[in-house]
C-alpha cells in the first residue's frame, strides 16, 4: 500500500467526489473542534455523495461512561444537522458491551431525541450469522454506513478506533467470549470490515483514552488534539496505527491479509506531518 501524500486539499476533495480513497488529518482543540470540523467538511463537501441517500451512523457507545470513552455527542449532533436535510433517511444505532446499560440515557441517544432522528437499541433487533458469529443486520438496510468512532488505545487489541467500532455490530453476548480469546477477535474484527461497508469516517482523536478504552478497566484521559476523515476505513487505521510505535494491532493484519493492501490519498496539517511520518 502507498501512503501519496498530498498538499492541495482541493485534490482531495475531487478524489472524494470519485469515490478515491482518502484520508485527511488536521489539529483540533476541544474548544475549536465543531468549529473546525465544520471547516473541514464545507471544504471537502464531505456529505455532498450522501445527498438523497439512507444513512445509518454507527457511534462508539461500548459503555455508559461519556466522551472520550464513548462518542462525543456533539460530534454527532453536528453531523446529524447536516445529514438531515440532505438525506432520505438517518438513523443512529450501536449495542453496548454492559448488559444493564439503557442506550437512551446516554448523551449520544439523547441527541437523537432532541433532533427527531431515529435511535435503536441493537440489541432489539434481528441477526445473522458471519460464520459462528451474530452479527446485526439493520445497518445494511441503509444506502450508507457513517463510522463516528474515537481513537484510543485498547488493552486486548492493542488500538481500537474505526475498525474495530465495528465490533459493536455484533451480539453482545458474544463479545466477552471473544475478548478472551484475542486472536480469533482479531480475525472477528477484521471480517466485520468485509461485511459492514463503511462509507465515511469522521474520526475523534481530540481526546483519547490511555492503557485501557474505558476508565472502568483503567483507562486514563490524554490530550492527542487531532481529527481524522476519511472514506477507507482500513488505510485510515493503518495510518492511525502510526502515532502507537511498537504497539501490536493484529486486527489491522488480518485486515490486510483479507483484503489487500490499496492505495490512499493522504492530506495531513501543517504542523502535524511529523507525527506520521
Amino acid at each position: 500500500m502507498t501512503f501519496q501524500s498530498i498538499d492541495d486539499l482541493e485534490i482531495i476533495r475531487e478524489a472524494h467526489a470519485k469515490d478515491e480513497r482518502f484520508v485527511v488529518v488536521f489539529s483540533v482543540e476541544d474548544s475549536s473542534k465543531i468549529r473546525r470540523l465544520g471547516e473541514f467538511v464545507d471544504k471537502l463537501d464531505l456529505f455532498a455523495p450522501l445527498a438523497g441517500r439512507s444513512c445509518f451512523l454507527k457511534p462508539n457507545m461500548v459503555s455508559s461512561e461519556v466522551y472520550p470513552t464513548t462518542t462525543d455527542a456533539e460530534v454527532l449532533g453536528f453531523v446529524l444537522e447536516r445529514l438531515k436535510g440532505a438525506c432520505s433517511k438517518v438513523a443512529v444505532g450501536d449495542s453496548p458491551a454492559q448488559g444493564k446499560m439503557d442506550m437512551y440515557e446516554h448523551p449520544v441517544a439523547k441527541v437523537c431525541k432532541d433532533l427527531g432522528v431515529e435511535f435503536l437499541d441493537l440489541r432489539g433487533t434481528k441477526t445473522r450469522l458471519m460464520g459462528k458469529n451474530p452479527i446485526h443486520d439493520y445497518p445494511l438496510e441503509f444506502d450508507s454506513i457513517i463510522s463516528l468512532p474515537v481513537l484510543k488505545e485498547h488493552f486486548v487489541c492493542g488500538m481500537t478506533f474505526a475498525l474495530k467500532n465495528n465490533f459493536g455490530l455484533t451480539r453482545r453476548s458474544i463479545r466477552m467470549g471473544l475478548h478472551m480469546r484475542p486472536r480469533r477477535l482479531d480475525k472477528v474484527i477484521a471480517q466485520l470490515h468485509g461485511e459492514y461497508p463503511v462509507n465515511l469516517v469522521i474520526g475523534d482523536a481530540c481526546r483519547t483514552m490511555r492503557k485501557a478504552q474505558e476508565k472502568r478497566w483503567g483507562g486514563v484521559e490524554d490530550d492527542i488534539g487531532l481529527f481524522f476523515l476519511s472514506n477507507a476505513p482500513l488505510e485510515l487505521d493503518l495510518l492511525a496505527w502510526k502515532l502507537y510505535p511498537g504497539k501490536k494491532v493484529r486486527h489491522l493484519d488480518f485486515a490486510r491479509e483479507m483484503y489487500g493492501e490499496k492505495d490512499v490519498l493522504i492530506w495531513v496539517e501543517e504542523g502535524i506531518k511529523r507525527e506520521f511520518s
